[in-house]
């Protein structure tokens, strides 16, 4: 029923909801995520990894790893509040090395719907 990465994407959430951003991206760094068998596990705990570089303020960090979770799985990252109100937060602060990127991806998530 569980991988054996499964404690360890549980940790990352952990972190994140208790507002841990640098525990969960430290945490983040001890899991082998790409281990998960489920491809939806996988783009959910790279999301919240995501929100732990997004605590830090870290917007290429939180972008880059948004692509990733995109690319296990783009309906989960399409279906999810944190992916959109992580891009709302960083379309606010327009990082010009993202932006072209970030509105498009924002689109595809249906942020300009």
């Amino acid at each position: 029923m569980f991988s054996r990465s499964h404690p360890g994407v549980f940790q990352i959430w952990l972190h994140v909801a208790l507002g841990k951003g640098r525990a969960a991206v430290d945490a983040a760094n001890r899991v082998d995520i790409r281990a998960e068998p489920s491809a939806p596990v996988r783009s959910l705990a790279l999301l919240n990894v995501a929100r732990g570089y997004a605590y830090r303020n870290d917007d290429v960090a939180t972008f880059h790893v948004l692509r990733k979770a995109e690319a296990e799985s783009p309906e989960t990252i399409a279906q999810s509040g944190h992916a959109r109100e992580m891009c709302r937060e960083m379309l606010r602060r327009d990082r010009r090395v993202i932006s072209p990127d970030l509105h498009e991806f924002s689109r595809r998530i249906g942020l300009f719907e």
